[in-house]
């Protein structure tokens, strides 16, 4: 709608997913003629491929479940309406409307749900790929307790980030970003600060999730850990030049099954455990596995 407003042509042509997702916002603006009804629902077959269970939405959009629709179509097209939907449906297009019916799921959920939703799924995977490989050197155990001790400092830190966002009335009613409600707040100088760290924390973040993105592709393919990463590097550089925008359920999505993914892969990793890989530890100032050995000897002893 933006580049439509701004004379541009749109990122791409609406699918018949969207038009299907998006049915009661232009339900309204279809004629209450039959035959113009019956004569857009020819029209939308001609360019999509329509599956009578996926879009309920068009059906009730355009009335084709209503005699006087079907009517007019068979006198205009000499054909039953029934003709406009698929016999047969494609197994990528099943997959399709499957992944559409999920997407269209999460989008649905209510505010406080699709922030968990997000939360959770967008960050927990980049951490998750990041962690092993900074943790390999010192140990699964030592890299749990620094995790729990950053996590508690963190979760600190945004519940009095969520309280001032929740007491800003610049965020709330005027979509003010964080910079605008820190200067609001705290003033220039401290919110010169508090962008900077935020912009470098968002900066690090994406190269962690870049760097075990690639590391983690190329360890299970067995291929050079620069292909993936100027593969991944190139197809955000032509998701930007494109101005491509992803829906909230589309993120939510792919954050939920990166999720499992993950998930599924911890609990792989945790079956072919060793016995001395849990126990294993190398943290700086200390005496490492040596140190760990005399300190479960004694406790034993």
């Amino acid at each position: 709608m933006e580049a439509l407003a701004a004379g541009h042509a749109p990122p791409r042509p609406p699918r018949v997913h969207d038009l299907e997702r998006y049915a009661s916002d232009w339900a309204p603006l279809v004629p209450d003629e039959a035959a113009a009804r019956a004569q857009v629902a020819h029209a939308l077959a001609a360019r999509h491929r329509l599956v009578r269970d996926r879009v309920p939405g068009i059906r009730s959009a355009l009335g084709l479940d209503d005699d006087a629709v079907r009517a007019a179509y068979a006198a205009r097209f000499g054909a039953p309406l029934d003709q406009v939907f698929a016999a047969r449906v494609p197994i990528g297009d099943r997959l399709r409307w499957a992944a559409h019916g999920l997407v269209t799921s999460l989008d649905r959920l209510p505010p406080f749900w699709l922030t968990v939703v997000l939360t959770v799924t967008v960050s927990l995977p980049v951490s998750l790929l990041g962690l092993p490989v900074a943790a390999t050197a010192m140990g699964p155990l030592p890299a749990l307790a620094l995790l729990a001790l950053v996590g508690l400092v963190m979760s600190i830190a945004m519940a009095g980030l969520g309280e001032g966002i929740a007491r800003s009335g610049g965020v709330r009613y005027r979509h003010a970003f964080l910079g605008g409600m820190a200067t609001a707040l705290i003033g220039n100088r401290a919110s010169v600060v508090f962008t900077t760290t935020g912009g470098v924390r968002s900066g690090l973040s994406l190269l962690a999730g870049w760097i075990g993105l690639s590391i983690t592709v190329a360890e299970v393919t067995h291929t050079p850990r620069g292909l993936w990463a100027g593969m991944i590097l190139a197809a955000v550089v032509l998701l930007l030049a494109r101005g491509s925008k992803l829906a909230l359920g589309t993120v939510a999505l792919v954050g939920v099954v990166t999720t499992v993914l993950v998930v599924l892969v911890a609990v792989v990793a945790l079956l072919h455990a060793g016995p001395g890989d849990l126990s294993h530890a190398e943290v700086p100032l200390g005496d490492g596995n040596e140190a760990l050995d005399k300190t479960v000897g004694g406790h034993s002893a």
